[in-house]
């Protein structure tokens, strides 16, 4: 029982860790970032579900959703909701997150960010965007500066894969840099394109574009993105430290 306690605690301190976020969420949120969009029409909508494991144990799924926003030009809704094992989710209950934002010039522009971890309501944040002013302001009234390429850490995704289709003859080797809010701090992340790879998953075989994160030595980050997918990942990867690798794969 001790050793089981001491597993979970900790399994606990990992997710925490991943990408800096409440512990669960650290474990099921995609944690890209990256720079412009391109033309909004090749946002598209979609939904696909992941299986997520902690150092090769399953701790459960999660489902991605694109789609519009209605009543906005060129807005989208962009949600993540998890389905965490029994243990996890006695620990932690079930978060999820939801991102409003606009494609303004080419460029993502984040509106409005929700993160919910239900029953902990101080691990629970918003973020309320205004470009006009270049603010950005928590749900307990807190407001920062932001820079002009600034995105909340879920529609940042969105500029990955968008990025990377702008840039299709991007070359192995290339690097871009990127700028992530969330409710406490700016998170400037450095990433580079390495070559293509082909990967297997739950959902099929994929020829994939491989990217990492090179900015912070000891912080690993990888992500597998598809074509076939629309650049969305199929195989994403986080480890800090010497602590256990978090990786997401698509199930379908």
């Amino acid at each position: 029982m001790h050793s089981q306690k001491r597993s979970t605690s900790k399994l606990v301190k990992d997710l925490a860790s991943a990408c800096g976020r409440s512990a669960l969420a650290a474990a099921f949120m995609l944690c890209v970032v990256w720079p412009d969009l391109s033309v909004a029409a090749t946002l598209g909508t979609f939904r696909y579900h992941y299986d997520v494991s902690w150092g090769g144990i399953s701790i459960g799924t999660l489902r991605l959703s694109l789609g519009s926003w209605p009543g906005h030009t060129d807005c989208y809704r962009y949600a993540t909701k998890t389905y965490p094992n029994s243990i996890v989710k006695l620990l932690y209950g079930s978060p999820s997150e939801v991102s409003f934002f606009c494609v303004n010039h080419g460029r993502i522009r984040s509106k409005r960010f929700v993160s919910t971890l239900p029953g902990r309501p101080s691990q629970s944040y918003m973020l309320v965007f205004d470009w006009k002013r270049g603010v950005v302001t928590n749900n307990k009234g807190m407001m920062r500066k932001i820079p002009a390429d600034a995105v909340d850490g879920l529609a940042i995704q969105q500029a990955v894969r968008l990025w990377m289709l702008r840039h299709s003859g991007v070359r192995s080797g290339e690097v871009a840099h990127f700028t992530m809010v969330d409710d406490k701090h700016l998170t400037k992340y450095k990433l580079q394109f390495d070559g293509k790879r082909i990967v297997k998953t739950p959902a099929g075989r994929f020829g994939t574009l491989f990217v990492r994160r090179i900015d912070t030595p000891g912080k690993v980050a990888r992500f597998w993105l598809a074509p076939a997918r629309k650049d969305m990942p199929v195989k994403s990867m986080v480890r800090d430290g010497d602590r256990p690798s978090i990786t997401l794969v698509l199930a379908r």
